[in-house]
């Protein structure tokens, strides 16, 4: 309410979404279905204000005084020092470190050379150091999710294949489902990992793709992923099973029994909550997808006023954080759409 009666955050009217872990369709799409619709209504309210926002600039590290509390920033510029003084405190925002390999791997040995990310170049944890150096102690930094659905080349999200959420299906190599399709992403990327090659392909049809503003928002990726080799649309499940290499009988026979269970409570194989859909009906959809890493839950430690703590659970006066920088609030996993309750 707050996005989008104070910032005028635009959210799809009667399209409320089924995301993967949830138990019931929860989650709002705004228009686009990407996060542009936030960040420039953000920015929108931030020049109304008269809010500067400075880019190109490089926090390093917190200033405090003589008593311990928080009281600045020291940043540069082009070679050039800057020292930001903070009146009220200095609030932490800058994200987590999913773009950073190394100290993923660090945290997590298990999420290694293998994984791309999904997230922006900047997310690179340095400022959880400059919290922990200005004595905040930093929690849960082992738990860092994958985001299934991914480019094999590039690591992004393949937002077109988020038609799993209304029915797309997750077959192995072998042709076969081996995971409900809007389980946990946890439980998906692992299992993922688990099959021939550590990839799937994600397969729907027409009737799916009908319904499905996921697809309809995101044409342009038809033809990117298509020129990368890694998706195609075909008539039949025998051009389908050419272009995966998938055995085509194993296919065929997927697809069937996956008709043959559609509709709400009738998956006996996987238990799928929101239900299965006909798919004896071309066109088809195929698109090749693997695990990247997407959300990092771990971060600076902080209590119900965002305040940043020590070990000991003692504030840390002047410095607060919020967003995925924190550590605190999801525990081993994130459900999506939650991480607006961190911000």
């Amino acid at each position: 309410e707050w996005c989008r009666d104070y910032l005028g955050v635009r959210f799809e009217p009667d399209n409320l979404f089924f995301f993967g872990g949830h138990s019931r369709k929860r989650a709002l799409i705004p228009v686009g279905h990407t996060g542009t619709e936030f960040i420039t209504k953000f920015q929108a309210k931030a020049d109304e204000l008269g809010i500067p926002v400075i880019t190109n600039m490089k926090a390093e590290e917190l200033i405090k005084d003589k008593s311990g509390r928080v009281v600045g920033v020291k940043a540069t510029m082009n070679g050039a020092e800057y020292t930001f003084n903070a009146k009220g405190g200095v609030v932490l925002a800058t994200g987590g470190f999913g773009a950073n390999p190394a100290m993923v791997k660090k945290y997590n040995p298990k999420i290694d050379e293998r994984f791309k990310t999904t997230d922006a170049p900047g997310t690179t944890g340095e400022a959880l150091y400059m919290a922990q150096r200005a004595g905040a102690e930093l929690v849960n930094m082992q738990y860092i999710q994958t985001y299934p659905i991914c480019d094999p080349i590039s690591g992004v999200i393949e937002l077109i294949a988020d038609a799993r959420f209304d029915g797309a299906i997750m077959l192995n190599q072998e042709g076969k489902r081996f995971v409900e399709e809007l389980g946990r992403r946890d439980v998906l990327s692992e299992a993922i990992l688990d099959q021939t090659g550590g990839y799937c392909w994600v397969l729907w049809n027409d009737k799916i793709g009908a319904v499905s503003n996921t697809v309809k928002e995101h044409p342009t990726e038809y033809d990117a992923f298509t020129k990368q080799g890694i998706m195609t649309t075909c008539p039949d499940l025998k051009c389908i099973a050419d272009f995966t290499k998938i055995p085509y009988d194993s296919l065929n026979g997927t697809v069937d029994r996956v008709t043959s269970m559609a509709g709400k409570g009738n998956d006996k194989d996987f238990r799928h909550r929101a239900g299965l859909v006909d798919m004896s009906q071309g066109q088809y959809y195929v698109i090749k997808a693997v695990p990247s890493v997407h959300h990092t839950m771990g971060g600076v430690r902080i209590n119900e006023k965002a305040q940043a703590l020590t070990a000991d659970g003692k504030v840390i006066p002047g410095l607060w954080a919020a967003g995925e920088v924190t550590g605190v609030t999801h525990g081993t996993n994130r459900l999506g759409g939650n991480a607006y309750t961190d911000i």
